[in-house]
């Protein structure tokens, strides 16, 4: 009785058979169509909602249309159908069930559902951890020094020089500003301090969208 009727699991975790195939080894001789028509009635079985239509194609590019019903409504089909064959059929989907239903089969089930739904939350840890790792990145501030470092000048003077020299910036009361073409676009972040004596000094230091900008004009050779 092994395998009399392939049993396949749908996406709801349903066990399924082909009506066609059920047809066929119950010996019927109607035709499968006139066949499923009558028990569709019989049964009052709702598409979509007891059984599903399906297509498969055999060997000789023929295309056939086939129903996909649950094994309940496959065993209410071989008690109506009656005779030793459908006995043996209904039988079989019993031994089928008893072994899905099984102690060891539910856990097996409920293990994969848990490593489904880990392996689910392990994919969306590692995907808010990228984004958090991307937002922490571009919340980043640089100084001259580090960014001068990186694009291998001497000193943040040497940089800042540079940058004076192409426009970039200009020095404001030794404070090095943004030209008005570069002002607005976020490449800076300027924090204002006051001392204990009174006097406010201002400490610039590079945004993410800055950083990439300078990295952009010189490695790309953009300026002299």
């Amino acid at each position: 009785m092994n395998g009399l009727i392939k049993v396949e699991i749908d996406n709801k975790g349903q066990q399924i058979i082909s009506a066609r195939e059920l047809h066929g080894k119950l010996g019927i001789n109607k035709r499968f169509s006139s066949w499923w028509e009558n028990q569709v009635e019989r049964l009052g079985l709702e598409e979509n909602k007891t059984y599903c239509t399906s297509r498969y194609t055999n060997n000789n590019n023929q295309e056939f249309i086939d129903y996909v019903i649950p094994i309940d409504i496959a065993k209410h089909l071989c008690m109506v159908s009656g005779g030793e064959k459908a006995w043996r059929i209904r039988d079989y989907f019993i031994e089928v069930e008893k072994q899905w239903n099984s102690p060891e089969s539910v856990m097996a089930r409920a293990l994969q559902i848990a490593n489904v739904k880990m392996l689910d939350y392990q994919n969306k840890v590692i995907e808010l951890s990228g984004k958090l790792e991307m937002l922490t990145h571009s919340n980043k501030l640089y100084t001259t020094t580090e960014i001068a470092k990186e694009l291998g000048f001497r000193s943040a003077t040497a940089l800042n020089k540079e940058l004076e020299k192409n426009k970039i910036q200009y020095k404001v009361n030794r404070t090095w500003v943004l030209t008005a073409s570069y002002s607005e676009r976020g490449y800076v972040s300027i924090k204002q301090n006051v001392l204990e004596n009174g006097k406010v000094v201002y400490d610039r230091k590079w945004t993410e969208t800055g950083r990439q900008f300078l990295l952009d004009i010189f490695q790309k050779k953009e300026i002299a």
